[in-house]
């Protein structure tokens, strides 16, 4: 079954990736089989356009981490 990926980072205000969302979708159906969401806290505290929307109740829990 083929697959596709997406992925979006979002950055603050200093052009710092502060997350980084990962999803493996079903290219027939475009139905995700897998998806990752990471935040970095040390460059979330710069703020940015979306920093309000990165700890938004969504099917897949963040991950707070390093690089």
């Amino acid at each position: 079954m083929p697959y596709f990926a997406v992925i979006d980072t979002e950055t603050n205000w200093e052009d710092q990736v502060m997350s980084i969302g990962t999803v493996i979708a079903d290219s027939e159906t475009f139905q995700p089989v897998f998806a990752k969401y990471h935040i970095l806290p040390a460059y979330c505290e710069v703020g940015g356009m979306y920093y309000d929307a990165l700890f938004l109740e969504t099917p897949v829990k963040p991950i707070c981490c390093t690089r």
